[in-house]
């Protein structure tokens, strides 16, 4: 048992060592396209009918909004341009 332990141990570190080595290799290129495996299938296209994680991602990629938050979570501009809002704050 200790011995399959330190052969593993190994075998990390090994791993990570090679994929060190190859960190700076290359000079990354933009564009392409990503293909994976996703564990499930949205269940359903309307972003309002779902809780599923795997639908919200989906949603992501092929809706945009009026805005977005920064990391003060304040909403900044992504497809409107400017916004205003009523002095009661209701509209």
């Amino acid at each position: 048992m200790k011995f399959r332990s330190l052969l593993l141990v190994g075998l990390i570190f090994a791993m990570a060592f090679a994929v060190g080595l190859g960190a700076g290799a290359e000079e990354p290129r933009r564009g392409g396209t990503l293909t994976f495996l996703a564990s499930a299938s949205p269940d359903i296209l309307d972003p309002q009918a779902t809780v599923m994680a795997i639908s919200f991602w989906t949603f992501s990629h092929m809706i945009d909004t009026l805005t977005e938050f920064d990391h003060n979570l304040e909403p900044v501009p992504h497809l409107a341009e400017s916004w205003e809002m009523s002095e009661d704050g209701l509209a």
